[in-house]
């Protein structure tokens, strides 16, 4: 098994496999990996568990649509800026501040 984290079979992540919401490319911030890693959500929330309905950030109420040259979403509950590390990936797991759009 290769590692999505670190690209070899580390013991680590074959103990701890990532998620089928989570990848991981060239420009994923490491604040991300390393907050899934530790079992959370990519911006640093608790995941919102158990995850029943399989809840995405996508059906979130607090996700908004960014257009600045190219389209991002980002969510108000955390900290917003115009930077990668607050983007937000609709098919990542919902976490703990997860409320349904209305």
């Amino acid at each position: 098994m290769t590692c999505l984290f670190c690209d070899n079979g580390c013991k680590y992540c074959e103990a701890q496999p990532t998620p089928d919401w989570f990848t991981v490319g060239k420009t994923t911030p490491q604040s991300h990996i390393n907050n899934v890693r530790a079992g959370g959500h990519p911006l640093g929330s608790p995941l919102k568990a158990p995850n029943v309905n399989s809840e995405t950030c996508g059906s979130c109420t607090y996700i908004v649509k960014k257009k600045m040259g190219n389209t991002y979403y980002k969510c108000v509950v955390h900290n917003l800026t115009s930077g990668p590390a607050t983007d937000v990936k609709l098919k990542w797991a919902a976490c703990v501040k997860w409320e349904k759009k209305q």
